[in-house]
């Protein structure tokens, strides 16, 4: 804080000013903060430099009525409005007051004011959202050149013998007003101190015994609270402030009044902006759970993060794990920035570790197997599982996506030959469903981990799409990519890294049209496992069978030998019909319906009679 005679070498502007009982009240803005003095004669007072016109407007006022000594507890009087101060708590707690309802009722010939309470330093304990309506009002006139609407409020002056009690009746005559997540969880700050006071008078009262009338209304009102929360032994003062504020639990007590503290902790360093953004969150939310995770969000990110959500429609949202992927988006950009400026191994390594890539993802296909991979598919157009370290890629595809592409985002065009992440195995066989169903792949070869192919998801995907698999025998002799030897073989052994080198089982899978140049090419590698619809698919490729679409209803329709077939379930069993007539009524399955509608045109003779 500055000295008065370090303000006044300042160029001072003013504010506001008072003459009152012979003193003049000034408040002067010096330097962006607001500087309050109080004057008589040749007498001269400051106190400090504010960061806001109120608290500078408070400190002068109980400064000046406890010079004149104007009010004094008991008396009920009319007092000029201006020498009246909202109290610092009741700011700080209700936030965002609205008072247009009040103006109405307020601003008419001859308006009704109950009276205020206050304390006889001009603090208002009861009516804080009345004054700030009559400053309102009489703004609004002075602004129009006409004198103060409402110059005067009748006022009840009362003394409390503690703190406590003077914040217990602040939050008590605020009890009937409609309250925010955030209103809430200030009120419940409040009570901490006043519920934490109280704790220490009851263990004194327990060392010494019960000696005035206040104690033993203390003792009283804990143990009316100890009922009510329905506790034996020892209350903790959270439990008591969430019977008080409807907050569930003492944890959430402790979680809301963490949120609190760092919306105020903003304020106080300056950071409005955030601090409201933070308000706005735990008003949005409503959880004492978030409230806690709002006060690990590092600052800089408050602003950015804040604003995503309170534009998002997600009603519960987990902050953390948002942070760490903000947090994981920030070092990945910065690393992108440096592979770009500088392509060197070391630079790509420094991206990859920021794109969680991990050592186990960067063990390469051997050069055997994607050879073979070649005579089935004739050309590789589409890697989607590419190293991004490595500069010479292990896959001769046309065109590839690396970790930095991301591409799980992307489509796959063409025929492919990849070998899928170990680490993110399930979510690239959604993937490679959601391609082939959109026809942007029909034919490829996928490696991946023997283990993976037992999932239910995984077996849905290749009964689906009627894939083949080929369960290499023994192990598969992996290459190491740069990546997996620089964070490897820093820290382990070569015989380590030969151990961790090679998965324990690998199937190589392939789904298209040459299925039997995948099986008469791969069949070399191990044994090769066919799902039923794969031998149906087989045999058709073999004696020139159609393929079969679904329609509506679950019915199947092909066309076969210029006749058109349709095999439909009526009842408990399968319709085979043949150009729209009924060959067939007792088929058991639609499976064994096909078989007999191609069998009939093959052998028209073999139809059953009707």
């Amino acid at each position: 804080m500055a000295t008065a005679t370090e303000a006044k070498t300042e160029k001072l502007t003013p504010v506001w000013n008072k003459v009152q009982g012979g003193y003049i009240l000034s408040i002067d803005k010096v330097d962006g903060k607001f500087f309050p003095s109080l004057k008589k004669g040749e007498e001269f007072e400051s106190f400090g430099l504010f960061n806001n016109e109120s608290d500078a407007k408070a400190a002068i006022l109980e400064a000046y009525h406890s010079k004149v000594q104007d009010l004094e507890p008991g008396q009920y009087i009319e007092v000029d409005v201006d020498l009246l101060y909202v109290h610092p708590k009741n700011k700080a707690i209700y936030v965002n007051d609205t008072f247009e309802d009040l103006i109405r009722s307020l601003d008419v010939a001859d308006p009704y004011i109950a009276p205020l309470e206050i304390t006889s330093t001009g603090r208002i304990v009861a009516g804080n959202r009345r004054k700030k309506t009559i400053d309102i009002i009489n703004q609004r006139y002075q602004a129009a050149n006409l004198y103060r609407k409402i110059p005067r409020v009748p006022v009840v002056v009362k003394e409390y013998l503690t703190e406590e009690e003077e914040l217990s009746q602040l939050i008590l005559n605020n009890q009937s007003r409609k309250k925010t997540h955030f209103v809430r969880a200030q009120e419940a700050l409040l009570l901490r101190d006043i519920q934490e006071s109280k704790a220490r008078k009851l263990k004194a009262i327990a060392r010494r015994g019960i000696q005035t009338e206040e104690d033993a209304k203390l003792v009283a009102e804990r143990e009316e609270m100890r009922k009510r929360i329905g506790k034996d032994g020892a209350v903790r003062s959270s439990d008591v402030i969430a019977q008080l504020t409807g907050f569930g639990s003492g944890t959430a007590v402790d979680n809301s009044i963490s949120g609190s503290e760092y919306v105020n902790f903003l304020q106080k360093e300056g950071h409005e902006e955030l601090a409201q953004v933070a308000k706005e969150l735990m008003d949005k939310y409503e959880s004492s759970s978030f409230d806690a995770e709002l006060t690990k969000v590092p600052l800089h990110l408050l602003g950015e993060i804040g604003q995503e959500l309170l534009q998002s429609s997600k009603k519960r949202v987990n902050l953390g794990k948002i942070v760490e992927q903000k947090q994981a988006e920030k070092i990945r950009q910065e690393a992108e920035k440096k592979a770009d400026a500088s392509d060197t191994v070391e630079a790509r390594i420094e991206l990859s570790i920021s794109l969680k890539d991990k050592p186990e993802d960067n063990r390469f296909t051997p050069k055997i197997l994607v050879e073979s991979g070649i005579k089935v598919l004739g050309e590789i157009e589409l890697d989607p599982c590419a190293p991004y370290v490595d500069e010479v890629k292990p896959i001769p595809a046309k065109n590839f996506y690396t970790i930095k592409d991301d591409a799980l985002t992307k489509d796959w065009h063409g025929k492919i030959f990849t070998n899928f992440p170990f680490s993110k195995q399930p979510r690239f066989f959604q993937k490679l469903d959601e391609q082939i169903s959109a026809a942007h792949t029909l034919e490829g070869i996928v490696v991946c981990e023997g283990g993976a192919i037992f999932a239910q998801k995984s077996q849905e995907v290749m009964a689906k799409h009627k894939m083949v698999m080929c369960l290499y025998r023994g192990r598969v002799e992996f290459e190491k990519g740069a990546f997996y030897k620089a964070i490897k073989e820093a820290n382990k052994t070569q015989d380590d890294l030969d151990a961790n080198n090679n998965r324990s089982t690998t199937a190589i899978i392939y789904y298209g049209a040459r299925t039997s140049a995948f099986i008469d090419e791969f069949s070399q590698y191990g044994d090769i496992r066919l799902s039923f619809e794969s031998v149906l698919e087989i045999q058709s490729q073999q004696l020139g069978l159609p393929t079969w679409e679904k329609g509506k209803g679950g019915s199947w329709y092909t066309t076969f030998r210029n006749n058109k077939l349709e095999v439909k379930k009526e009842g408990d069993f399968w319709h085979v019909l043949i150009d729209g007539e009924v060959a067939e009524n007792t088929a058991h399955s639609d499976r064994f319906g096909k078989a007999l509608a191609l069998a009939y045109c093959i052998d028209p003779s073999a139809r059953t009679p009707f």
